[in-house]
């Protein structure tokens, strides 16, 4: 290095990391091309951002996704210049004394891994299990266990034509025609016994989810699994999980309790639903119970969505045995209408005082309910009918805020929205913004009339993601339709109305409805030009042509600019 290289400040660590934090994976790649130093910082950002998808399907998925293609990649590469920690495995049969690639990719890639993902993954025999699980990535940080198969083989009954050609393994040959696992007999794993002398097989990993689709069950006991990962500290169980599969975990966890060493860290315990399922969800009241017995968890996370086998006595119970330590709580609905609308009032003598994050539905709140009073450090809200299932019901949103937002004074802390209903009227929104003030995030159906309310208020935004399918040209620059339509504006024109240039701090703004008819070109150059901070954009399909979106892509702060023409930054599809 010379002693120019060594004072520039392109070539600072400290700077470059700043630059390469807010870079997307495209721009990442092209910069590690600049130079040897900068090969090297980026590398780090890379490894972070950067996943790797191996789907075992027909031969268009083998060409993309060839797991033997990528593994002659990565074996031409230094072992420290792996650009890879996060790996999904989809539809693949791993087992080690067959597949001897297999083996192969773990040495190469297991030093480096820490995200593993497995979903419809068939295991043979027991020692490929537990080899992947707790030895062959021995930093792992995260293992997420989606609907997989546990089998051992009892027969290989090949047809005698074939025999010598099966000896030839076909982890990844798209020459064969048949399948080796169709020529032999299996049985699935059950009840497998516990190996007493694994113990912190991974100290490493601090994220186990597990969600089971089928029948099937886990074969490992959950004791072994607790005691090979003492460290975790976010269990998360799909609510499609069978519940005597869910009983099996929670009575594992009680086993171990007594134990300081194993299952001490757990602080966050989290039950989902699977997007990809629509089965009936098996979480109990008998389980809620359970967790409140499991006193040796130091829950500071709760996440449940709430269904028809769960009474409001036993959720709760659990909440409230947990206020005093929770920092993030999710509720959700399984059905509207199904939840009482009580849950709150149950609550309100009852003090959350390090709660940060709330994440409920419209169903659960009801009553009059002060989120200050009882949660004086709350910073985040989101309020949905379902998790991550936009509702159109405008009623309820506007009873929402003025009903169970119905606050004395303002919360300066509160940085975080998210409202998953469309909103009829300005004003309900216009109480919002005077309540809370310093919002930077703010996630809401926005449509004209609302979002000049937000413009005018909330003048420390930072981002916006809009919901709404009605936004406009008009509500974006501020000014009449007929003139952002039809007439040529300049500088010196009045605008009518707040517009999005009056937020100084705003760096992201995203559009999330398929559709956009009423944004043009107008929204450009009156609107986003004038956003100082402007660095993130996304956009679905609208109005805009591609030459005022080039002419936006030219400007220095924008990192990243996303739409279904032109992209800056990074790529990103988006479907009719």
């Amino acid at each position: 290095m010379t002693s120019t290289q060594e004072v520039h400040p392109l070539f600072n660590p400290v700077i470059l990391g700043k630059i390469f934090s807010f870079l997307q994976i495209q721009s990442l790649k092209n910069s590690r091309l600049t130079c040897k130093i900068w090969r090297r910082a980026a590398l780090p950002y890379l490894q972070k951002c950067s996943k790797v998808l191996l789907i075992r399907g027909g031969k268009a998925d083998r060409d993309q996704f060839s797991f033997r293609n990528f593994l002659e990649f990565v074996s031409s590469l230094p072992p420290d210049e792996i650009p890879f920690q996060h790996y999904y495995l989809d539809h693949w049969a791993l087992n080690e004394k067959r597949e001897k690639s297999l083996k192969q990719f773990w040495d190469i890639c297991g030093p480096s891994m820490k995200i593993l993902h497995l979903s419809n993954v068939i295991f043979y025999e027991i020692q490929t299990i537990r080899n992947i699980l707790y030895y062959w990535s021995p930093h792992l940080e995260s293992l997420r266990l989606e609907d997989c198969l546990f089998y051992t083989i009892t027969n290989e009954n090949a047809f005698q034509k074939v025999k010598d050609e099966l000896k030839t393994e076909d982890f990844d040959e798209p020459n064969l025609s048949y399948d080796y696992y169709d020529h032999v007999t299996v049985e699935q794993l059950k009840d497998v016994k516990m190996d007493e002398t694994i113990s912190n097989a991974n100290t490493s990993l601090k994220e186990l989810s597990y969600d089971q689709l089928e029948e099937e069950e886990f074969p490992l006991a959950w004791e072994e699994i607790f005691h090979a990962f003492p460290n975790i500290q976010r269990l998360s169980i799909g609510l499609s999980t069978k519940a005597d599969q869910t009983s099996k975990i929670l009575a594992a966890l009680d086993s171990v309790r007594q134990d300081s060493h194993v299952m001490g860290s757990i602080s966050e315990l989290r039950f989902f639903k699977n997007s990809k399922t629509s089965c009936k969800l098996d979480l109990q009241d008998s389980h809620l119970y359970k967790i409140s017995d499991i006193m040796c968890l130091p829950l500071t996370s709760l996440n449940f969505v709430v269904n028809q086998s769960i009474g409001l006595e036993s959720v709760a119970n659990i909440v409230r045995q947990y206020s005093p330590v929770l920092k993030n709580l999710c509720l959700h609905s399984e059905e509207e209408g199904q939840v009482p609308l009580e849950l709150f009032n149950v609550f309100k003598f009852q003090r959350f005082p390090n709660l940060s994050k709330l994440c409920v539905c419209m169903n659960v709140i009801g009553g009059t309910f002060n989120f200050v009073t009882i949660m004086p450090k709350l910073t985040t809200l989101h309020i949905w009918l379902k998790e991550e299932d936009f509702s159109w019901d405008t009623k309820s949103m506007d009873e929402a805020i003025l009903r169970c937002l119905a606050l004395q004074h303002s919360n300066p802390d509160m940085t975080e929205m998210s409202f998953g209903y469309t909103i009829s009227a300005s004003k309900p929104v216009a109480l919002l913004c005077s309540w809370f003030r310093h919002l930077r995030v703010l996630m809401m159906a926005l449509t004209d009339e609302i979002i000049r309310v937000v413009f005018r208020e909330l003048e420390h935004l930072e981002e916006i993601t809009v919901f709404d399918r009605y936004l406009t040209d008009a509500g974006i620059t501020g000014n009449p339709v007929s003139l952002s339509e039809n007439s040529p504006w300049s500088a010196k024109s009045q605008r009518e109305f707040p517009y999005i240039g009056d937020l100084k701090k705003l760096w992201k703004f995203s559009l999330t409805f398929r559709r956009y008819e009423n944004i043009t070109d107008a929204s450009i150059y009156q609107g986003f030009m004038d956003v100082p901070e402007l660095s993130s954009l996304l956009l679905t399909r609208t109005k805009i042509g591609d030459r005022a979106l080039r002419d936006l892509s030219m400007r220095s702060t924008l990192i990243t600019l996303v739409t279904p023409t032109v992209c800056k930054g990074t790529e990103l599809e988006y479907a009719d």
